[in-house]
């Protein structure tokens, strides 16, 4: 895999998930260690690796060739600000945050906003009433 990626000559590869992370790290370790660092892209950790408290962060960020991690979009501002103090300067500058962005909502043949919200009876007719206000599930169970 990291093979392939050389080969692309990217400037940087956004990594989205813990195995990819770990099949590339080779690459990025070769990277801070200067052998041949100017063939190898940058790693970077995409919101998808769900850094949502220091732990996680701080876990991600100690790992030696990933140089910036975007915390999960789950976190609101208030959050973000306390994981970024929690980490301390050195390791919050290393975060990049998503000022805004849109985030999808799954539209299945079976949605339960559309069953129990509208007269709808899939995505294409229902009004999408999922984006149009603040929606919440509770498990009553």
């Amino acid at each position: 895999l990291s093979q392939f990626y050389q080969r692309l000559n990217a400037d940087a590869i956004l990594v989205r998930s813990a195995g990819a992370l770990y099949q590339l790290l080779p690459m990025g370790s070769s990277q801070e260690a200067g052998a041949g660092a100017e063939d190898l892209p940058e790693l970077i950790g995409d919101f998808s690796l769900n850094a949502a408290n220091a732990v996680t962060a701080g876990l991600f960020l100690g790992i030696r060739g990933l140089s910036r991690i975007t915390p999960t979009h789950d976190l609101n501002i208030s959050q973000i600000c306390d994981l970024a103090n929690a980490l301390g300067p050195e390791r919050a500058a290393r975060l990049e945050v998503v000022a805004h962005q849109h985030l999808p909502i799954f539209h299945t043949e079976h949605c339960v906003f559309c069953r129990f919200l509208t007269n709808g009876n899939d995505y294409k007719d229902c009004g999408h009433p999922c984006e149009k206000g603040s929606l919440h599930l509770r498990d009553e169970h």
